[in-house]
């Protein structure tokens, strides 16, 4: 019921935090983290977006600890993740570039 609220109203931003809320819940440390990413993406003047996924960017971070740093790629490395998208500027519209 969520994912079809959530589609039903693109541009609303609680339906699609409480579908998004719901995948994290479900998904690994990783999964979480590309979920509050394209949500903080889509609604970037939301402060609830930004805290989870700041939650999300801390569990992956701890996840990925937990594995030997020699098998992680830069791609999936959860600190480079962070630091790409908070270094990011604005664009005059509000939108993240």
């Amino acid at each position: 019921m969520l994912r079809e609220a959530a589609s039903r109203f693109p541009d609303e931003y609680w339906p699609n935090h409480a579908a998004a809320r719901l995948q994290a819940d479900r998904s690994d440390p990783q999964g979480a983290l590309r979920t509050w990413y394209a949500l903080a993406e889509r609604f970037p003047d939301q402060p609830s977006a930004t805290a989870a996924l700041k939650t999300a960017v801390a569990a992956a971070e701890r996840s990925a600890g937990a594995t030997a740093p020699g098998n992680r790629s830069s791609d999936t490395n959860a600190e480079g993740l962070a630091v790409r998208l908070f270094r990011r500027s604005r664009r005059p519209n509000g939108r993240i570039s």
